[in-house]
């Protein structure tokens, strides 16, 4: 280009220039260079972008409404089955043995805290270790045809008798997180009943081994200890200790509990 025909651009009106302004077009530089007699085009498509971003913000409007509904739906489901569950000793008893099930089955790091939850409210709400366990050697011999259903729907069922070994064992770690409950130094958990939770068999054989927990965890803030002092507490009483892998988990079930109950230090 020589030097006349550049002035002479320079000179033209800006309505004759082949750039033109655009809007913002998502996507699209602030500038946008279309040919000469297209502003029509240029109008047609500031209207489209302009209909994009109202649908866009709809769209956004319309998946939050969603999500919260959502969240309120399952909010209630959860309230709704969390309350079936308890709705009688029955259900409390199944609610209580599939938990303790999936802590055998899954892994105590998984599962031990929601064992915990449940068992805390079956205090709270006055049941006891004998009636969990009635009601639990009872099933298999009633016409109750249930339906096996996972412990977040709110109804457990179970077809045929339960074993007794799984019974006895399940009310032994009811027994333990109930008097673990009792060994706090101030009462954390409202009972709404005057029956003792455990039989005082029970509390001869496991109320020193849980004091001794609790003294660690609030005297020394110790989150575990050895199992020998545990131990030779058992050969105190019963004249026997167990093997040192049951001693720990029956450890970690009173130190899970108290943490739930009565926590020390703050949560991350």
């Amino acid at each position: 280009m020589n030097q006349s025909a550049f002035s002479s651009t320079l000179a033209a009106p800006v309505s004759s220039c082949p750039v033109r302004f655009s809007k913002a077009i998502p996507g699209c530089a602030r500038y946008n260079f279309w040919p000469h007699g297209a502003s029509k085009n240029c109008v047609l498509l500031e209207g489209a972008a302009a209909r994009f971003e109202a649908n866009l913000k709809t769209s956004r409007r319309c998946r939050q409404k969603f999500s919260f509904l959502r969240i309120s739906r399952l909010q209630k489901d959860v309230r709704a089955s969390f309350d079936d569950e308890f709705r009688s000793s029955q259900s409390i008893a199944l609610g209580l043995h599939k938990r303790y099930k999936s802590v055998l089955q899954g892994g105590i790091a998984n599962n031990l805290h929601d064992f915990i939850e449940a068992g805390v409210t079956a205090y709270s709400v006055g049941c006891t270790t004998e009636d969990l366990r009635k009601e639990l050697l009872n099933i298999g011999t009633r016409e109750a045809d249930l339906e096996d259903t996972p412990v977040s729907t709110g109804s457990v069922g179970i077809k045929t008798k339960l074993a007794a070994e799984e019974v006895e064992e399940c009310i032994l770690w009811t027994s333990i997180l109930f008097i673990t409950i009792q060994c706090t130094p101030q009462p954390t958990v409202v009972r709404w009943s005057s029956t003792p939770p455990v039989t005082a068999e029970a509390q001869i054989q496991w109320r020193g081994f849980c004091e001794l927990i609790a003294k660690a965890y609030y005297e020394r803030g110790m989150a575990w200890m050895s199992v020998k002092p545990l131990q030779m507490e058992q050969m105190a009483v019963s004249g026997y200790a167990e093997e040192p892998s049951l001693v720990a988990d029956r450890m970690r079930l009173v130190f899970a509990t108290l943490e739930v109950v009565s926590p020390q230090w703050p949560k991350r």
